[in-house]
């Protein structure tokens, strides 16, 4: 009896794994990718920086092209803490309603920021030495919660001189993954897509004032009055289809969204640390008390979206809920199962103004040539030179977008001369087929 459910259970694993590929793959495929497969697809100036976060140790997993190195960190601090400070530094500021802001407020925050971030770099950065253009990291634990890009290296005389402080982000083009083996996975799939779909849905204003910051952050769900133009000046600079306003519905993303390389989503999103089956984006047409306009994690993972990119310009589209074993699970993590090579997402609540500029800039890169990593570090980067205000230069309105997966350049309205390639090739075979019929 035990030898037939044995082989019954070989059974349900062969159907699942035929019907199935891509979840028997992430269920049942142990298989992790070797340092020197990692050193054969890492560019001169690249390296991948993974760490692993234990209960009295960090360890720092560093590979070259040409080298590996392992460092060890000893947690003699409370790493957890500073995460939690470098975020409330970062964000908690902006995200409190505004009859609740205070220069007080504001100051504090601005320190509570800098010290950690500096603290963090220290601990995390600095013992590695010099380091490459570009990199690779694959986060872990609370480590998913923060973008490395913001890390200072060194204290500023004023915390609140935001133009002019010393990024990390500033010299490094910095991407991230879940795991080097899900980087090399996510480099080696095939987009069948053609094209760049994007979707702006319009909201109501939402004007009721919260009395507390985690009911303002939770329940908040307004108008965005940028997205529309942000989708508008992308259409223009690299073509494609898009669906504005009331058409820009969860039922249109999911019948046209398997056929695009490139997807823009540039609309609400909403997390849950608690349960991420709840975690969502909002399409035009979206209810409290119903489903309808909400694409939720558990959809995408029924999804087949075999795109290029994938841009989320939401809110909290990188943050889901930490489980030990298997990093943060999002909707970042969601797309990237559906088959995205790469994704763009935002780690907290974006400025919908802020977020416009800097994912037209985006654009406009890729468009020149710039691999994703390079063209968000630019973007990012203009964005902060153009503030003549330090208040406006301030982290939190350019830091949130981060990079995921492949970082190769993406090619706008390029001839499809493969196919063409293909067709004549096809043509020719044909024709010698009949000439050796005839014969």
């Amino acid at each position: 009896q035990i030898f037939d459910l044995k082989m019954e259970i070989n059974a349900l694993n062969k159907q699942i794994e035929n019907e199935n590929p891509d979840y028997y793959r992430l269920k049942y495929n142990t298989r992790v990718i070797t340092v020197e497969e990692v050193q054969n697809i890492l560019t001169p100036d690249q390296a991948l920086l993974e760490y692993f976060v234990g209960d009295s140790s960090i360890f720092a997993f560093f590979i070259t092209p040409n080298g590996f190195t392992i460092k060890e960190i000893q947690k003699d601090f409370p790493l957890e803490g500073w995460v939690t400070n470098l975020r409330k530094g970062l964000y908690d500021y902006w995200l409190t309603p505004s009859n609740l802001r205070t220069n007080a407020l504001y100051d504090e925050l601005n320190a509570l920021y800098v010290e950690n971030a500096f603290a963090l770099y220290q601990k995390l950065i600095a013992p590695l030495g010099e380091l490459p253009e570009k990199l690779v990291i694959v986060p872990d634990g609370v480590l998913g919660y923060v973008p490395f890009e913001v890390f200072l290296t060194e204290i500023p005389t004023d915390a609140s001189a935001f133009k002019t402080h010393k990024y990390l982000g500033k010299e490094h083009q910095i991407s991230y993954n879940f795991s080097a083996t899900l980087w090399h996975e996510m480099r080696e799939k095939a987009a069948t897509g053609n094209g760049v779909l994007a979707f702006a849905p319009s909201f109501e204003t939402d004007s009721k004032l919260f009395a507390e910051v985690r009911s303002f952050r939770r329940n908040n769900l307004g108008a965005l009055t940028h997205n529309v133009s942000e989708v508008e000046q992308i259409n223009a600079l690299v073509g494609g289809e898009m669906f504005l306003g009331t058409d820009a519905t969860a039922e249109n993303f999911s019948n046209f969204a398997p056929g695009y390389a490139i997807l823009h989503l540039a609309t609400h999103a909403k997390l849950d640390d608690r349960n991420s089956d709840y975690a969502f984006l909002a399409f035009a047409g979206i209810s409290d008390s119903t489903d309808t306009g909400k694409i939720f994690i558990r959809d995408l993972y029924n999804m087949r979206l075999p795109a290029e990119m994938v841009v989320l310009s939401a809110c909290e589209t990188g943050i889901g809920e930490l489980q030990r074993g298997e990093g943060i699970i999002s909707l970042a993590r969601g797309f990237t199962y559906a088959g995205a090579k790469s994704i763009v997402t935002s780690l907290w609540e974006v400025n919908d103004k802020a977020a416009s500029e800097i994912m037209v800039d985006f654009y406009k890169n890729l468009k020149a040539g710039q691999t994703k990593d390079a063209a968000l570090q630019n973007a990012k980067m203009t964005y902060l030179d153009r503030q003549i205000e330090h208040r406006n230069a301030h982290p939190f309105f350019w830091a949130t977008f981060v990079g995921m997966g492949d970082m190769s350049a993406v090619r706008f309205g390029a001839f499809p001369w493969i196919y063409v390639l293909w067709s004549v090739l096809g043509v020719a075979l044909v024709f010698l087929f009949f000439r050796w019929f005839k014969k």
